[in-house]
């Protein structure tokens, strides 16, 4: 097995035909190399009124991975702010209490 990647659009193509063709979801893994539950994940995430449809899995998942990046990005960001903020307070009250001696 490999280690964690996420779906490639020709990989969703794949899960498509083969489902289409009848095949299970531990056959589907097989034949693209991936975990069993990597396929039973992104038919349950994807699969909607009119069935799997790999464009919009493959748009929905891009949407989702930049929602999550940004997120983490901000969250730094904010770590970043807050330390430099931290450190500021800290050199603004020592010298404050040097002055009073």
């Amino acid at each position: 097995m490999r280690s964690y990647h996420r779906l490639t659009e020709g990989e969703r193509n794949q899960v498509y035909a083969l489902k289409k063709a009848g095949l299970t979801q531990c056959a589907i893994a097989d034949q693209i190399c991936v975990n069993k539950s990597t396929i039973s994940r992104e038919l349950k995430r994807n699969t909607g009124l009119r069935g799997y449809r790999p464009k919009q899995a493959h748009r929905l998942a891009c949407a989702r991975y930049t929602a999550c990046k940004c997120k983490a990005q901000y969250v730094r960001h904010r770590l970043v702010v807050g330390f430099v903020f931290l450190k500021a307070l800290t050199l603004f009250f020592s010298n404050r209490s040097n002055c009073r001696t």
